[in-house]
């Protein structure tokens, strides 16, 4: 097969089942009713794990939990189960930043190197580039990966340090351009400390979790600083036998390990009814006040002339609808998201404890909106392993025949490898010739046909567009 990125939804042929989708309650003409099943659906077949808050028009639809918060010791999740936000983190730190700057302790318009006078290449970089990932500086987690002692766990001034050695240009002309880089949150809260005289962690709980009475909401760093944990949503992931195990126990993963210390781009740990708090105290400007909160939201102009669209740990969108905030969040055992509409007071948190879920954000907005759905949820069937064996083995690309595609029995799957990805990836039935992929990120599938000499033959699909074929030995 050809050097190709897999991702799927697909379609039929040789002596299928008829395909199946996941059904939403149609006939519901209840709102909450149409996203439960949605959601109870997904997470029977191990595509949604975690808690969802919904709330439109200022009245809550949905607060929900599915699934598990620590297999080991069998407990479930429940509405203050405490989950790591990842990137969502990353407002909290913007806050903390404009606290600050209405305390007259900082301006937007200090230059990085005033912090960090060791980071020469950063001359021209300023505290509002960072907060607008407008700096141009690398990220971080691949140096680290490639450089950083792994017996070690890292701090933000390990990084720091790291950057002062390795990096001595950036990556384009600081307003340039937006481009993401956890770099610009990590500076951000070691800012917070050096100004503020605290730790990170301490700054964020005095001066945004209490008075807010976010009680269940912290940065923890539970490796790096271990501490008898409450009602919390561990993550997981998959390993290489299909198994929910812990992040820390796998090789590819333990870059959670090492990098546990470092705050400000994530770390911090919250639940969806705190989150409602943080999200009420933003509408009735408890903190920021409006006059501040009107700037965050006004949006930056490039040099390039393009409007960045990224503002102070939000991901802002200005259309005839209003004005909607959100945000997403990755890291090994945890995918997170929140969006808030300005106008209508419309919310949505899910947080999910397991790396391989899908996040149905369209669809429950196109449920709340009334309008049609879009997009179908493969729903998995269950194969007697005598048709899953016959796919088994080894696939020649029929235009590359160096490229030999594996594939191996999993649990009710087969397991993707190529010379070219080794992924290790498992694919579902959901028919007899027709498997896909349950993460949401790699959209991907095939179906098995036959040749005409009888040879089964495997179509890779990606957006039900066939890119590449192969044929087995």
């Amino acid at each position: 097969m050809k050097k190709v990125i897999l991702v799927i939804i697909c379609v039929v042929t040789i002596a299928s089942c008829k395909q199946k989708n996941i059904q939403i309650d149609a006939l519901s003409n209840d709102k909450k009713v149409k996203i439960d099943s949605l959601l109870t659906l997904l997470n029977q077949q191990n595509q949604f794990n975690g808690n969802v808050l919904i709330v439109q028009k200022g009245k809550e639809i949905l607060k929900k939990s599915y699934g598990d918060a620590d297999i080991e010791h069998k407990q479930k999740l429940n509405e203050n189960s405490v989950f790591e936000l990842a990137s969502v983190s990353k407002q909290f730190t913007a806050t903390g930043i404009v606290l600050l700057k209405l305390d007259n302790k900082l301006k937007y318009s200090d230059k990085v190197t005033k912090y960090f006078p060791e980071l020469t290449f950063c001359k021209n970089v300023t505290i509002q580039n960072l907060l607008n990932h407008s700096s141009g500086i690398p990220d971080y987690i691949g140096m680290m990966i490639r450089n950083w002692d792994k017996s070690k766990i890292a701090v933000n001034n390990d990084v720091v340090k790291l950057l002062s050695e390795k990096v001595d240009t950036l990556n384009f002309a600081p307003k340039a351009k937006f481009q993401y880089s956890n770099s610009n949150y990590l500076l951000l809260a070691s800012i917070i400390e050096k100004v503020s005289g605290k730790t990170y962690a301490d700054y964020l709980s005095q001066h945004i979790f209490q008075p807010l009475k976010m009680n269940n909401s912290s940065v923890l760093n539970r490796r790096y600083k271990p501490t008898a944990l409450k009602n919390y949503a561990y993550g997981y992931i998959l390993d290489d036998n299909q198994n929910k195990v812990l992040p820390d126990s796998t090789s590819y993963s333990k870059y959670v390990v090492y990098l546990d210390g470092i705050v400000g781009d994530g770390m911090v740990n919250s639940t969806t009814n705190d989150l409602r708090k943080w999200d009420k105290s933003l509408r009735d400007y408890v903190l920021i006040p409006k006059d501040e909160f009107e700037k965050i939201i006004s949006l930056d102009t490039l040099s390039n002339g393009k409007v960045n669209t990224y503002s102070f740990g939000w991901r802002i969108k200005k259309s005839e609808d209003g004005l909607s905030m959100s945000h997403s969040g990755g890291w090994p055992g945890y995918i997170t998201y929140i969006s808030r509409d300005i106008d209508s007071e419309n919310l949505i948190v899910i947080l999910q404890n397991f790396g391989n879920v899908v996040v149905p954000v369209k669809t429950i907005k196109e449920i709340l909106n009334n309008q049609p759905i879009s997009k179908t949820y493969k729903k998995e069937i269950i194969l007697p392993e005598k048709i899953l064996k016959k796919y088994l083995g080894e696939y020649v690309d029929k235009e590359d025949s160096n490229s030999i595609t594996t594939l191996t029995l999993g649990k009710n799957s087969l397991i993707y490898n190529s010379t070219n990805n080794q992924w290790n990836m498992p694919f579902f039935p959901e028919s007899n010739n027709l498997f896909f992929s349950k993460s949401q990120r790699l959209n991907i599938g095939f179906k098995f046909t036959e040749t005409e000499t009888g040879k089964i033959k495997l179509i890779f699909m990606q957006n039900n567009k066939k890119i590449g074929e192969s044929i087995k030995k």
